[in-house]
């Protein structure tokens, strides 16, 4: 029975990847709001020096993104940018060349590499899919927006299979199912 609680607890935590100085999971105290600049330097001890601050995305538990501009915060003070996170929430902050892999996988995280890959290599970089995995809802998140892509179509099929591929800066989410109603 504890157990219950520990689960709802997941989905209280904001995680933090990528070009930080450490990666890190944060649990808010009760009442406590986070702002995006407060996680990236309290909780995960700052940027890194390869971090490409313009391209830094902050994916919702309920599978939405939101794109931010670090650099207009730090460098312009555009306050605008410093939204505030909310629970289940994941920051992750690109690194230059460098392509994340996240949610319903056995090792999310982000891999270096100087030009496009096969979706499927990046997920295969990312381990096993989990039990939960949406595949045929994953998104595909750039600096010009979010495109939703069938994994399971391509996985199962193989349809466009070499054709889809992921540029550096690019963060391949995998959301959790939606839990079905009986």
């Amino acid at each position: 029975p504890s157990n219950s609680s520990a689960a709802s607890d997941v989905y209280k935590r904001q995680s933090v990847l990528g070009a930080v100085a450490k990666p890190a999971t944060i649990v808010p105290t009760i009442g406590e709001r986070l702002t995006l600049l407060e996680a990236i330097a309290r909780g995960a001890g700052g940027l890194a020096a390869e971090a490409d601050p313009t391209k830094t995305m902050v994916i919702h538990k309920d599978g939405t993104t939101t794109t931010v501009n670090l650099r207009k915060l730090l460098d312009e003070g555009d306050m605008s940018q410093n939204i505030e996170l909310r629970p289940g929430d994941v920051v992750v902050v690109a690194k230059a060349k460098q392509i994340s892999v996240v949610g319903q996988v056995a090792t999310p995280g982000v891999f270096t590499t100087g030009r496009p890959v096969p979706i499927l290599v990046a997920l295969a970089k990312a381990g096993q899919i989990l039990p939960k995995a949406d595949l045929e809802h994953a998104k595909i998140v750039s600096s010009s927006g979010t495109r939703e892509i069938n994994l399971k179509a391509v996985i199962e099929k193989g349809e466009q299979a070499n054709e889809i591929t992921l540029q550096p800066g690019d963060v391949l989410v995998i959301p959790e199912l939606e839990p079905q109603e009986v």
